[in-house]
Order: C-alpha cells, then sequence, then structure tokens
C-alpha cells in the first residue's frame, strides 16, 4: 500500500475557520479497486468566551466522502452541523 495526502488549515479570522483533509489510497492487493480517497473539510464559527472565562462555544460543520483503512466498512458520505461548548475546568488556576 501506499498512500499521498494533505492537510490545509486556515484562520480566515479570530473567530472562523476552514480545514480541509484529503488522502488518496493505491492498494496493490485488490487488482479490481487500486484506489481510495477520503476528503474531510471542517469549518468552526467561534462564537465567543463565558464572562468567567470557563467556557466557550461554537457552531460547526463537518463533510466527508471516501473510505479509510482497513477498508473492510463502506464508505461514508455525511453532513453534520452542531453546537460545541468546550470547558476549562481550572479557569485561570491552572498552569
Amino acid at each position: 500500500r501506499l498512500y499521498f495526502g494533505g492537510e490545509i488549515s486556515i484562520d480566515i479570522t479570530e473567530y472562523v475557520t476552514l480545514s480541509v483533509t484529503d488522502d488518496l489510497y493505491i492498494r496493490g492487493e485488490n487488482p479490481e479497486d487500486h484506489y481510495k480517497n477520503y476528503f474531510k473539510t471542517t469549518g468552526e464559527f467561534r462564537l465567543g468566551r463565558s464572562s468567567n472565562g470557563l467556557f466557550a462555544h461554537s457552531l460547526y460543520a463537518v463533510f466527508e466522502r471516501g473510505q479509510q483503512p482497513p477498508f473492510s466498512s463502506p464508505d461514508v458520505n455525511s453532513f453534520r452541523i452542531g453546537y460545541r461548548i468546550q470547558g476549562n475546568y481550572c479557569g485561570t488556576h491552572c498552569r
């Protein structure tokens, strides 16, 4: 097996991040299906932090298409959107 891939992540502003990942797999063990591709793109839109700085929240969107090793599961073709809350348990007290 041989694979090539690339990843790009761009912070457009303080609040918007876009990332793209693309991997191409060349497989010699299956003569009928030599190539597999996996593509994933993500956009995150940060909405800010709480006034006490203990958590931040954002909206995100993810699109995936293709297949990854071990290639025993079917291809994925999905689009997800969601709301994410990330916390900092220690606040400003942790090092």
